[in-house]
C-alpha cells in the first residue's frame, strides 16, 4: 500500500468514526465527502484498500441518510472494528487490517436483516457509483469497472444515466496550445 494512501485511510478511519459516535444528521453528509475523498487515491494508485474503504464509507453514508435502522450497539461495534483496523493498519499489519474491512462490510450487511438485500445493493450502487466518479477523473470505463469490481456494463449504463460522460474538462485554448508549441521548439 502506498505510504499517502495509507495516511489517508487512516484520516478518514478516525473522522468516520467520530462522525458515528456523534450521529448528528448534519454530519452524515461528511462521509460521503470522506468517501469522495478516497477517489483521489484510486485514480492514481488504483489501491484496493482504498477502494474497499470507499464503499464502506459511502455504504454507511446512504444506510444513515435514508434512516436505515441502526442500532447503537451495532453502531458501537462498527466503530470499535474502524478503530481496530485503524490500530492495525498503524502498525503496518495488512492482513488483520483486510480481515477488518471484511468484518465492516459483514457488519453493514447486518444493519437489518429485513434490509439485507437493500444493504446489498446499497455496496452494489456504491460500488458503481465510485466507478462512476473514477471514469470522471479520467480512468477508462473499464479500468474503472475492474478497480470498483463492477462489469463494464453496469458502470456504463449508470454513467450514461448521468451527464458525466458529457462533461467536458475546461481545455486550454488555442492560443496557448500555439504559445507552448512555439516554447518546445525555440520560437518566440
Amino acid at each position: 500500500m502506498h505510504d499517502e494512501v495509507r495516511k489517508d485511510i487512516l484520516a478518514i478511519l478516525q473522522r468516520a468514526n467520530e462522525i458515528l459516535e456523534q450521529r448528528e444528521p448534519k454530519d452524515v453528509i461528511e462521509l460521503k465527502e470522506l468517501s469522495d475523498h478516497t477517489l483521489h487515491d484510486i485514480s492514481i494508485y488504483q489501491d484496493i484498500d482504498a477502494v474497499q474503504i470507499a464503499v464502506v464509507i459511502y455504504a454507511l453514508y446512504k444506510l444513515l441518510e435514508r434512516g436505515s435502522p441502526f442500532s447503537d450497539a451495532l453502531c458501537r461495534r462498527v466503530r470499535t472494528v474502524m478503530q481496530e483496523a485503524h490500530g492495525s493498519l498503524l502498525a503496518g499489519k495488512l492482513s488483520t487490517y483486510n480481515k477488518q474491512v471484511g468484518l465492516l462490510f459483514a457488519l453493514i450487511r447486518k444493519i437489518d436483516e429485513r434490509m439485507r438485500t437493500y444493504v446489498d445493493e446499497v455496496l452494489d450502487k456504491a460500488r458503481i457509483t465510485k466507478g462512476s466518479r473514477l471514469f470522471e477523473h479520467g480512468l477508462s470505463a473499464k479500468r474503472a469497472a475492474e478497480i470498483m469490481g463492477v462489469s463494464e456494463w453496469e458502470l456504463i449504463s449508470y454513467t450514461g444515466k448521468t451527464n458525466i460522460a458529457d462533461r467536458q474538462p475546461a481545455g486550454i485554448t488555442t492560443k496557448r496550445r500555439l504559445a507552448h508549441a512555439l516554447k518546445l521548439f525555440g520560437v518566440s
